[in-house]
């Protein structure tokens, strides 16, 4: 009977290799630190194989630009924390870098959507009673091109900074009632 086999593990980064790029980096004068070319693919190999890992691969692709740029920007701006004294294992700590710097832009996107969903679902519903107002007051229905706006960015989702309301021209006289 055969033994299961463990899948083949690739191996796209060498510690070895990433740690003396690391020292070759810290050994550089602090004024004139330059990231060497085979440094910064490194970092753009772990980016782009996290981004394809199972927890990030259903994201869109604008997603994941921006979460790889967070991921790079962060990656470089945390270099000089690495101490390569204390630690041996550069790939987990720069993949997990990385993997924060994802999760906290699928955390602002998600939270950018919600207030726009807010913000779109108040604005809607503020056109609905200023409708059902004029309705009352006029005995007319406001016509097609008056909501036109509202009924189109509740399908399409528009970006919210596009928008222009419809502004009933009611008075405060028109409001009340006799």
């Amino acid at each position: 009977m055969e033994q299961c086999k463990k899948p083949s593990v690739r191996i796209y980064v060498s510690n070895e290799n990433f740690m003396k790029l690391l020292e070759e980096y810290n050994n550089q004068e602090a004024k004139s630190k330059i990231i060497s070319e085979e440094l910064g693919e490194i970092f753009i190999l772990i980016v782009d194989n996290l981004a394809n890992s199972r927890q990030f691969i259903n994201y869109s692709d604008d997603w994941k630009a921006e979460m790889k740029s967070d991921a790079l920007y962060n990656s470089i701006k945390y270099i000089d924390k690495f101490d390569i004294i204390k630690y041996r294992n550069p790939f987990a700590y720069f993949t997990m870098i990385a993997f924060n710097s994802f999760r906290m832009r699928i955390k602002k996107e998600k939270t950018t959507m919600l207030k726009n969903d807010i913000i779109r679902n108040e604005l809607f519903d503020e056109f609905l009673v200023e409708s059902k107002l004029y309705e009352r007051k006029t005995g007319q229905e406001m016509d097609d091109e008056d909501n036109r706006q509202f009924v189109e960015m509740d399908k399409m989702k528009i970006d919210l900074e596009d928008f222009e309301p419809v502004k009933c021209n009611l008075t405060e006289e028109d409001l009340k009632v006799d």
